[in-house]
């Protein structure tokens, strides 16, 4: 028997670097190093710089990856907040 399949929809937090946006950055890479228009991150066994432009994405299994502007914009659409609740188990009721 065949099936089809969707792929699950992915909802990631994303964080672009901009040049003046530190704290966006080191909220989520605490550690990392703001050197002018660079960002600097260290991690185990590996290190990578976000260029002005890059983006970091946060997704919902807790991983992050960094994108080049170009690539992040092939793969993501931005949603409205309103439209993506991360906490879809708390109710407005209560």
């Amino acid at each position: 028997m065949r099936y089809t399949h969707k792929k699950l929809t992915y909802f990631a937090h994303c964080v672009q670097w901009k040049g003046d946006n530190a704290n966006e950055i080191l909220e989520i890479y605490p550690n990392a190093s703001i050197e002018g228009e660079y960002v600097v991150i260290r991690t185990p066994g590996r290190l990578d710089t976000l260029y002005v432009s890059d983006w970091l994405r946060v997704g919902q299994n807790g991983v992050i990856k960094r994108f080049t502007d170009r690539e992040f914009q092939e793969k993501y659409e931005s949603l409205n907040v309103r439209e993506f609740d991360p906490y879809p188990d708390n109710s407005a009721d209560s």
